[in-house]
């Protein structure tokens, strides 16, 4: 059984016995477990049995997309016009009868005049309405919106806690690497996991370094070739390079 960290223990306890706060600032090293988070949370509260089981009606709406009573402003940057659409969103009665739930993903790319206009909603929040806010970049918030959530600070797991998260989860081939580049996030761990083009260019830095190591006069212009087979990618392929 893989084991919750205490932040995380601390959300499924409020989902489960719905004793909620109006407003939770979800924060992580990476962007990644943030989010992740954030939304696994958001599942627990529709959940009938406020555990995110992903089998009842709630949770399958949550995930399919259909959960009306479910919010969501972010994935860029989060514009003036996109948070009004809160005042109006949260006036509406429940349709399931229980919770309205706005989710801000990458909350601190909201800039200083749409923190405002969400404070406003969120000190006078509606029966029922909770708010949940993820960032990597706490610091870009104002003072006054974090004072208005409980904030949950998420820490970075040790390589143990990693392995033991990520057991059967990621090709045994690849979790090394995973761990070793994810920071401590188990969620940042998975997206790296299914970065294909990533595990292609760690492969060709070997070969160019390789062929750089073993050759009195290794060709520079062959590996100059291989370097720019991914040259969208160089800041990568350049950091494979240098752990090499």
């Amino acid at each position: 059984m893989v084991r919750e960290s205490a932040e995380e223990r601390l959300l499924a306890n409020a989902a489960k016995t719905r004793r909620l706060a109006q407003a939770y600032l979800i924060s992580a090293s990476g962007a990644e477990q943030a989010r992740r988070t954030a939304r696994e949370f958001l599942q627990s509260i529709f959940c009938e049995s406020g555990t995110g089981c992903g089998a009842c009606l709630e949770c399958r709406k949550f995930r399919d997309g259909n959960q009306v009573d479910y919010l969501e402003l972010g994935g860029g940057a989060i514009r003036l016009d996109d948070v009004r659409q809160v005042p109006d969103f949260i006036k509406k009665k429940s349709a399931g009868g229980r919770y309205k739930c706005i989710y801000i993903e990458d909350a601190h790319q909201m800039n200083v005049q749409s923190q405002n206009y969400l404070l406003k909603s969120m000190e006078e929040p509606e029966e029922g309405v909770v708010f949940v806010l993820s960032t990597n970049q706490p610091e870009k918030l104002l003072s006054t919106v974090i004072s208005r959530c409980l904030w949950i600070r998420l820490r970075p797991l040790s390589r143990a806690a990693l392995r033991e998260r990520l057991e059967g989860k990621i090709p045994p081939e690849r979790q090394e690497a995973c761990i070793a580049l994810c920071g401590g996030s188990w969620a940042e761990a998975l997206r790296l996991a299914e970065d294909d083009e990533l595990f292609a260019i760690r492969e060709t830095a070997a070969e160019v370094c390789r062929h750089f190591a073993g050759r009195k006069n290794p060709s520079l212009f062959e590996m100059e070739t291989r370097i720019l087979s991914h040259e969208k990618r160089i800041l990568d392929m350049l950091f494979a390079m240098a752990g090499l």
